[in-house]
């Protein structure tokens, strides 16, 4: 009798595990209440004031991006999450389109906008959580991993975020906003294994009109000379010391005041009496008669950093791109020179001289 009631617990215990393990059952998440998929377009968002720009650093060697601002804009229809019975799971997943993303950073995806070296990145999020589009592009990814049904019954949002890559040469199309470059198909997520047929992935679509950042121009108030005349004055030079190849110089500096959001300037220098000799671009004499100087003309060299290293002269037809060092508010530049007095092609001739140069400043 102790046998048999010892084996009568045993099967009682072991029909109590079963009746517990009977009441498990599978869930899982999915965007709709059916799972059913569809698209999505991003619209009418912006940051609450006009953009600034950040000062330019291209001589890292390598690229990077730096971060501007955020926004949160619309979607042009309400999307929500479920859970429910399944065995799809709680992942959410995101398929960033290849031919959409033109860049990447922080493993984001970056797409661009309508001013070149500016890009998005666009995050979709609830409250639960969320993830940004990411950078492995046409493939399905998990970017807010879960163990539970936390998308239940949640509305779902975008954020949008702007970055500025570190060579970025200003607003040089001279654009009022900043858009999206065209109309694409970011690419697409969804709630639950991607090979599932019961929880369909959402597109998410971008227009030139999903977002309209205002832009701080870019504006420069005077330009001047330093020291308050547009002459440099070489004095008498030696017509003997011209023979020994011996070029007189003089410095002189242009400023700009009362600049914003600047960052770049663009200088050209342009003469209605011009020559290219031994490699410059040499400003020759606009006098004329028996007492004219002839056989040497004026050079031009920058004393300051631009794209092409420090110190670069002026070739014919040829732009120098000085970065700013800040872009804030009403900054002063101011920016060094040499004039360089030296002989040309011609044959020499003693005489009075007298060149004429004409500087454009554009700044971006």
């Amino acid at each position: 009798m102790i046998k048999e009631d010892r084996l009568l617990k045993r099967l009682i215990y072991v029909l109590l595990v079963l009746s517990i393990s009977g009441s498990v059952y599978a869930k899982e998440c999915r965007f709709g209440e059916n799972g059913q998929g569809g698209t999505i377009t991003l619209t009418g968002g912006a940051p609450g004031s006009a953009q600034m720009f950040l000062p330019t650093d291209w001589t890292g060697g390598h690229s990077y991006f730096s971060e501007l601002s955020y926004f949160n804009p619309n979607l042009d229809h309400e999307l929500w999450s479920y859970c429910g019975m399944g065995n799809d799971g709680y992942d959410l997943y995101a398929y960033t389109n290849k031919a959409s993303a033109e860049s990447a950073t922080d493993g984001r995806a970056l797409f661009p906008t309508n001013i070149e070296g500016i890009y998005y990145a666009v995050k979709f999020y609830s409250s639960a959580g969320g993830g940004y589009f990411p950078s492995t592009t046409n493939i399905w990814t998990v970017i807010d991993g879960s163990s539970t049904q936390k998308w239940d019954s949640l509305p779902w949002k975008v954020t949008v975020t702007l970055y500025q890559i570190q060579y970025f040469q200003g607003n040089t199309a001279n654009v009022s906003y900043i858009t999206p470059k065209d109309s694409r198909t970011l690419g697409q997520m969804r709630l639950g294994e991607p090979d599932s047929d019961n929880n369909n992935p959402w597109s998410i679509n971008v227009t030139p009109s999903s977002f309209k950042i205002p832009i701080v121009a870019a504006t420069c108030g005077a330009a001047v000379a330093s020291n308050g005349t547009n002459n440099v004055d070489f004095g008498d030079v030696m017509f003997s010391s011209l023979r020994e190849n011996y070029w007189a110089k003089k410095s002189f500096d242009l400023k700009l005041s009362g600049c914003s959001n600047t960052v770049w300037v663009r200088f050209k220098l342009s003469s209605t009496k011009a020559e290219n000799a031994n490699g410059y671009y040499q400003l020759t004499n606009t006098l004329t008669g028996s007492n004219a100087a002839q056989g040497v003309g004026v050079a031009i060299q920058s004393n300051f950093l631009t794209t092409d290293g420090e110190g670069e002269w002026f070739t014919s037809g040829t732009a120098l791109m000085a970065p700013s060092a800040s872009v804030n508010y009403t900054q002063t530049y101011t920016y060094n020179f040499t004039a360089m007095f030296q002989r040309t092609g011609a044959a020499l001739k003693a005489g009075q001289f007298k060149a004429i140069g004409t500087f454009t400043m554009d700044y971006f």
